[in-house]
């Protein structure tokens, strides 16, 4: 079996896990994109001070923990928040939330370059546009609810 396929056989694994815990895919992109933020902005400092206490560690494995972990800590903690009738509202996004943590990880591990040249063409040249589209269909999502369903004001009548 080559790596695309198991590249998508642990994206589709991963994927349905997700889907079944119920979590929301907007939170989990902003997740995502928090965790992106911390590995690029933040991991110096973070080392310095982690270097101290722990010995020995691989300043690109901080940078892929601080990638991972928020997304990681939203699957836990908001695990079983989306109403099971908004399930299949929510599976489209996830996928696009996996497809933009894979970009983002893609330069420490560089599973890219082992790919088929056209695959590797739509991921690398186009990375900025799948993110930018991801966002906007993962907001769109979490919008429609909403649109569809629009909050009542005003006050009660008897």
């Amino acid at each position: 079996m080559n790596e695309t396929h198991m590249l998508g056989i642990i994206i589709l694994v991963l994927w349905i896990a997700i889907a079944y815990l119920r979590v929301p895919a907007a939170i989990l992109f902003l997740s995502i994109l928090t965790g992106k933020l911390f590995a690029e902005e933040l991991s110096l400092e973070v080392y310095d001070f982690i270097a101290g206490i722990v010995p020995g560690l691989n300043p690109t494995l901080l940078q892929i923990i601080l990638l991972v972990l928020p997304a990681v800590l939203t699957i836990i903690f908001l695990k079983g928040s989306v109403a099971k009738s908004g399930t299949l509202l929510n599976v489209l996004p996830l996928l696009l939330c996996l497809v933009t943590l894979g970009i983002f990880i893609n330069p420490y591990f560089d599973v890219v370059s082992r790919l088929d040249a056209s695959q590797q063409i739509i991921l690398t040249a186009n990375q900025s546009y799948i993110v930018s589209l991801s966002g906007a269909l993962i907001l769109l999502s979490a919008w429609l609810p909403r649109l569809k369903h629009p909050a009542k004001h005003g006050s009660k009548h008897k």
